[in-house]
């Protein structure tokens, strides 16, 4: 963790922190704010199932930090997601 020397934002830290120790799950938030668990790489459709099956099934879009994702698009730890 030598890069803990050089990162100065706290929150930065703890993402990167987070990555380190939990390289194999996605930290994925709501619009709201909520955070979502998520496998490494999961997708846009696998966040909306996520949320509820009603969600999952009737998504015909996704949002990944404001802008149009396609469905096969690996989310990542901090990415903020819309279906």
């Amino acid at each position: 963790m030598e890069w803990q020397r050089e990162v100065q934002d706290p929150g930065e830290f703890m993402s990167r922190w987070k990555v380190d120790l939990y390289p194999e799950e996605a930290y994925t938030f709501t619009p709201k704010g909520k955070v979502i668990v998520l496998p490494r790489d999961a997708t846009p459709i696998d966040f909306a199932y996520a949320i509820h099956s009603d969600v999952g099934n009737r998504c015909v879009g996704a949002k990944v930090n404001g802008a149009s994702s396609r469905w096969r698009s690996g989310l990542r730890t901090a990415t903020s997601s819309r279906s």
